[in-house]
């Protein structure tokens, strides 16, 4: 109780500095690394005597040092942007005496049709795809696709990647909406809405509810840098939006084990213990790793670098590199079960060991902080990619409490697919014109 008690208290105050030192913002990265851990351990009080949960000092030093690692390199990288000799030319969201005017964005509704439909046609088709497998159900296919362990169960490479772009299509159109909403133009919202809704659905048939939540985040950290640039005078979020934002996060943890059922994930267990293996079990078992001890892995297993790895094996042809997986094994202890992931650390110190997390904390907190500090510059433009970027680079932030987010989403091809349809949406919406007719 005293180790959790103390980190908790270590993190409370940590985040109190972030809060005053960046003039009350929350979407920072240092923020958002330090803010993420603390339900996760607050929760696990509750279940200190259920799964023996006495750290050891090898988990307590991780905890402690990992946001101090982060939270210095940060503002490191911080303090470089706001004396560099560009500074003078930028402003940013922060520059309340500075006044600047974005571009209004008025989509034409036959644009957001094409989309539309475009998502319809991929949904009909993963489903008519999870129709041929084996189970009875849809949610038994979705199961049976999430777990799959070889081709049969897969999608075709077309309709993977096609879907991979409807998945990442809704981060424009959500950028759309919530600037249509600032800047009160009202053209296209139930269309935008309605493509969103799809990109959800489309999400959900890998049995994953991950990107479901990732479009709340960007959703709401779209909002907040927004926001600020499109008036220097406002400065607060509008109260009736924190209520909505807020109401959908409760929505959203008390359906999450709803969901989980109708996508194939059913179990007995009772709502606050499955919540537990999701929120805070993950302590446990990087504490149950740690333990363990057994640190540093050669390069074909490695964690953080999977994707990149296999990219690597891939282009060049070189078998003994492929990785087949990530090694997560699920834990249990005391007859309950713990999951089988153990926060960003353990991908850190599976791969380095100790040096291993003062590497990889380092590299993502300079990578974090550049894609922070390029989203908050305020840009005369209908689509700013930076501000995309950095929405959804800071939900693998805050997921650092569950498992290693950021280099999986970062240093894979999903980035670069996410990329490509940003650019690609940009380009329809701004450059595509079938008619002269400008709307106002």
């Amino acid at each position: 109780m005293d180790k959790i008690l103390f980190l908790l208290i270590h993190l409370l105050f940590m985040l109190a500095i972030c809060f005053i030192q960046k003039k009350s913002s929350v979407i920072t990265p240092q923020f958002g690394f330090i803010a993420c851990f603390i339900p996760a351990i607050a929760y696990s009080i509750s279940y200190i005597d259920l799964w023996n949960l006495d750290l050891s000092h090898g988990t307590v030093f991780v905890l402690f040092i990992g946001p101090i690692l982060f939270f210095i390199v940060s503002m490191i990288v911080q303090f470089f942007y706001d004396n560099s000799l560009t500074k003078r030319n930028r402003i940013t969201i922060y520059d309340s005496n500075q006044k600047f005017t974005v571009k209004n964005l008025c989509v034409e509704n036959w644009k957001l049709i094409i989309l539309l439909i475009f998502q319809l046609f991929i949904l009909f088709w993963v489903i008519s795809e999870l129709q041929k497998m084996s189970g009875k159900t849809l949610s038994e296919n979705i199961m049976t696709y999430r777990v799959r362990d070889d081709d049969a169960a897969s999608f075709p490479t077309i309709l993977d990647n096609l879907r991979k772009v409807c998945i990442y299509s809704s981060y424009v159109t959500i950028y759309i909406l919530i600037l249509g909403i600032i800047t009160k133009v009202h053209r296209g919202r139930i269309l935008l809405i309605c493509n969103i809704v799809l990109s959800a659905m489309i999400s959900v048939t890998s049995g994953a509810r991950t990107m479901i939540f990732a479009m709340f985040v960007s959703a709401f950290v779209q909002f907040y840098i927004l926001n600020r640039q499109t008036s220097y005078k406002r400065k607060k979020l509008p109260i009736k939006y924190v209520f909505i934002g807020l109401t959908i996060t409760v929505l959203l943890i008390v359906s999450f084990q709803t969901l989980g059922n109708y996508l194939g994930r059913g179990n007995e267990l009772n709502y606050s213990e499955y919540i537990a293996i999701y929120l805070s079990a993950e302590i446990k078992n990087l504490d149950i790793f740690i333990r363990s001890g057994n640190f540093g892995a050669d390069i074909s297993r490695s964690q953080t670098m999977h994707h990149v790895v296999n990219i690597i094996a891939r282009v060049f042809n070189i078998s003994s590199l492929h990785s087949e997986g990530l090694d997560n094994p699920f834990n249990y202890i005391n007859g309950h079960s713990l999951g089988n992931v153990g926060t960003v650390y353990y991908a850190f110190l599976y791969d380095g060991g100790y040096i291993g997390l003062f590497i990889f904390t380092i590299l993502m907190a300079i990578l974090s902080q550049i894609a922070y500090q390029r989203a908050i510059v305020k840009r005369n433009q209908s689509i700013n990619v930076n501000i995309i970027v950095y929405s959804y680079i800071f939900f693998a932030i805050i997921f650092s409490f569950f498992s290693d987010k950021f280099y999986e989403f970062v240093f894979s091809m999903d980035f670069v697919k996410l990329l490509l349809t940003c650019w690609a949406l940009k380009y329809f919406i701004n450059n595509v014109k079938f008619t002269k007719k400008v709307y106002k």
